[in-house]
């Protein structure tokens, strides 16, 4: 399990199985431990073991793609998203100082902008990076479809936010990437998809 802690608050991702060509993950959000979400009503919450409760059970097919998204924001300094398939949830990573809940992203702020028209403050390209890098944003979005009665996925549900540093935030993606490596080999995923799979790359993507 690779887990990013940010004060109280962590999110937990483990691989919990690989059949028939599809990974299996469990995402936790936590605070001091607990799950944020009430395990009652979890659309799952039966079949999980009490040591689990608040998980929420996703998966792919495939190769884990989590990793390689996370890998190319990391090194590009673009954002990015992850979807996993039914049960839906997913992750991004906003990278820039960018962020959905900043009032600089708003439409209010860019008509207050405008009208300033204040030339932009010019830094170094060497502090301007290591400015706007120092802190990144990830989100974790679990659609209601995962709950009791929740119908059809209308990209309704509840997002987990975390601003963690570059560093940590690379520090989760190989500890991550070191469970996924044991994983992958424990259950032979690449053997199972080159037989499979006619088109599955030889080289490592992750």
């Amino acid at each position: 399990m690779a887990s990013l802690s940010i004060g109280n608050l962590s999110l937990e991702i483990a691989y919990s199985g690989f059949d028939t060509g599809w990974v299996c993950y469990d995402i936790a959000c936590r605070w001091r431990g607990l799950s944020v979400i009430n395990p009652a009503i979890l659309e799952q919450v039966s079949a999980v073991p009490s040591e689990q409760s608040g998980v929420i059970m996703v998966k792919e097919h495939g190769e884990c793609s989590l990793l390689p998204m996370l890998r190319k924001a990391l090194e590009t300094s673009q954002s990015d998203i992850w979807y996993s398939l039914p049960p839906y949830a997913s992750v991004a990573l906003y990278m820039n100082g960018l962020s959905p809940f900043s009032f600089d992203e708003t439409d209010a702020s860019r008509r207050i902008m405008t009208a300033q028209a204040e030339p932009d403050e010019v830094l170094p390209a060497e502090d301007k990076a290591r400015e706007s890098t120092k802190y990144v944003e990830l989100l974790v979005f679990v659609d209601a479809i995962n709950f009791r009665f929740g119908e059809l996925t209308r990209e309704d549900g509840l997002c987990f936010r975390l601003n963690p540093t570059l560093e940590q935030m690379w520090m989760f993606y190989r500890d991550l990437r070191n469970e996924y490596v044991a994983f992958r080999e424990e259950n032979k995923v690449a053997d199972y998809l080159r037989e499979h799979s006619p088109n599955y790359p030889s080289d490592p993507w992750f």
